[in-house]
């Protein structure tokens, strides 16, 4: 039953997102209608209680998975004690007496023990399930207080216990895991903590690469499959385009602009060199006519950086070029006798 409650509340929590981004689009729709000028302020009173309406629908779905986690805790403690209680020496020995005087006996008590085996691990699966649910709604709580509410202290709470929870039961190569790793390193670059960025980055990236692989492999084997025994040299590499292609180039990016900060310049300018490569592969194969925007924009990054490293470069040759002029100046002065009288004088 507290599954179901919480399940509800999410799908609640999901539909309220759902109808504030409608709201929103209906207000731009309006702006725009009326030559950019606030639209009425009906709209604006539904979307500041919409948001509200949608947190506390998470955060009902959060009590209500914790109470059902609670419970079937409980049931795993008690089914567990009550299993180490029968494998006492003494309650051996009981059952081994009384199993003596009854000829069923064998059977029926090892059909409760595989009984009680076979319910504990039910609650475990189950456990487990809820325990994911429970992720699903921290990452959804996590993103409200993030693009919402701009609540990043809260955010980076909920986003660090969802992930603990998947890591634990999806392992830590999932692309949940990505997801979470990238929404914590937007948070981490909006406080313009970039160290701790570009770590989140950089390890959502790496899971993102290790799935692009796994698709690759699958692909080969694919076309081994359909041509014979080929090896990949013989292969044409821009057939082959993942679908973490799009994914990998916007966290290249991130990662890009998170180095940039911290003065990491040259891998800097290597992810954005890569991010626009993987998106003008994409775009080739969708709409090579059109130039991406995408594209645009991780340029004028990359100018920036040639930019501010250029500028760094002509003020240390700048301060070289004073010192080495001024420092011929005041030798040529020590040497002068007109010099030396005016200074003696």
């Amino acid at each position: 039953t507290c599954l179901e409650i919480g399940r509800s509340l999410h799908h609640l929590g999901v539909c309220l997102g759902r109808r504030q981004r409608e709201y929103n689009d209906k207000k731009t729709g309006d702006n725009v209608a009326q030559g950019g000028e606030d639209s009425n302020s009906s709209t604006d009173d539904i979307l500041s209680t919409i948001v509200p309406l949608e947190i506390n629908a998470y955060r009902d779905a959060l009590q209500a998975y914790k109470s059902a986690i609670y419970i079937l805790s409980s049931a795993e403690k008690n089914i567990v004690t009550l299993s180490e209680i029968d494998k006492s020496p003494l309650n051996q020995t009981r059952g081994q007496d009384s199993l003596r005087n009854q000829s069923n006996a064998p059977m029926h008590f090892q059909g409760e023990r595989n009984g009680a085996d076979d319910e504990l691990h039910q609650i475990r699966d189950a456990k487990i399930t809820v325990e994911l649910h429970l992720a699903d709604t921290l990452t959804c709580l996590g993103y409200c207080h993030d693009s919402k509410l701009s609540e990043y202290d809260k955010s980076l709470k909920a986003y660090r216990e969802s992930l603990s929870l998947y890591i634990r039961h999806v392992g830590r190569f999932h692309r949940m895991v990505s997801n979470t790793l990238h929404n914590m390193g937007n948070i981490h670059a909006e406080l313009k903590q970039w160290s701790e960025a570009s770590s989140c980055y950089r390890q959502s990236l790496a899971i993102l690469k290790r799935k692009e692989e796994q698709e690759r492999s699958t692909w080969l084997q694919s076309k081994r499959n359909e041509t014979g025994d080929i090896s990949p040299e013989s292969l044409d590499p821009h057939a082959f385009v993942s679908s973490m292609n799009e994914d990998i180039a916007f966290t290249l990016q991130c990662l890009g602009s998170s180095l940039a900060e911290v003065g990491e310049f040259d891998v800097s300018i290597a992810c954005f060199q890569e991010s626009i490569e993987r998106m003008k592969k994409d775009d080739d194969n969708v709409n090579p006519d059109t130039p991406s925007p995408f594209v645009g924009e991780v340029l004028s990054q990359m100018a920036s950086i040639y930019l501010n490293q250029a500028s760094g470069i002509s003020q240390k040759l700048n301060w070289q070029s004073h010192v080495l002029l001024f420092s011929g100046v005041e030798g040529r002065k020590s040497e002068d006798p007109r010099f030396l009288i005016a200074r003696q004088t």
